[in-house]
């Protein structure tokens, strides 16, 4: 838990930190590369201290159990990826790139929010995967209803006052020039309440259910392909 929590902070002050400094994406892209070596080295001392020598025997078989356990969740992983950025790509091929800037200002994540609910699932999977190896469902359904109920104490909150404040919050961080986004960002700030559910903890601990997974992916996809379409013809940018 102190390695995930102090992972996803380090995170952020490494960004931070590059942003205040260098004030460049590529100096963003150098913060990244730094904080993920710095994990990475990190892991590996705490490997070789807890399995000493556990490089220079793989166990092949083991390996293979973790490849099937992992793929089809990377697959899905990399699926919520494509998901969460089509909309970007779809409006950047029928708009100007003028108002591609409203639209991609407009999109801009609050970054404290994912920060935590990233941290609360990471911190969920290894605590419920435990929970079901033992038979314990109703405290897994027990924990997640507090984890629900600990985030929508921020998140709700949090929700309506950027909404309530969005043309400032967009005026303050972006300048004047940005006002139009902030049409955009507050229909983008809808989806932040359902963030509460966090179910990638649930896919992770009862493995057979990743199928389910790759094919809810795949329909999900679809829908929003011509939910994109449909939304970019009628409504334009506010559509998509």
């Amino acid at each position: 838990t102190s390695f995930i929590v102090l992972a996803q902070l380090t995170k952020g002050v490494a960004m931070v930190t590059a942003a205040l400094i260098g004030g460049t994406v590529t100096a963003l892209l150098w913060a990244v590369i730094f904080q993920g070596f710095v994990q990475c080295s990190v892991l590996f001392w705490y490997l070789q201290k807890r399995f000493p020598g556990f490089l220079g025997r793989p166990d092949w078989s083991l390996m293979w159990e973790q490849l099937k356990y992992a793929v089809p969740l990377g697959i899905a992983g990399l699926g919520l990826l494509l998901q969460s950025d089509l909309h970007l790509y779809l409006v950047s091929h029928h708009f100007s790139p003028a108002e591609y800037a409203i639209y991609a200002v407009g999109c801009f994540q609050v970054p404290f929010l994912g920060l935590l609910r990233e941290s609360v699932n990471s911190v969920l999977i290894p605590r419920i995967s435990y929970l079901q190896q033992q038979g314990e469902k109703e405290q897994i359904t027990a924990l997640l209803a507090s984890a629900m109920r600990k985030l929508s104490f921020v998140f709700w909150p949090a929700y309506v006052f950027v909404s309530v404040s969005a043309p400032e919050v967009i005026q303050v961080l972006f300048t004047q020039r940005y006002a139009e986004s902030a049409s955009i960002f507050v229909i983008y700030l809808i989806p932040i309440p359902l963030a509460l559910f966090v179910v990638d903890p649930i896919f992770r601990a009862y493995a057979e259910y990743r199928g389910f997974l790759l094919m809810m992916r795949l329909a999900e996809t679809v829908m929003l392909i011509g939910g994109l379409l449909i939304g970019i013809n009628y409504f334009g940018m506010q559509g998509a």
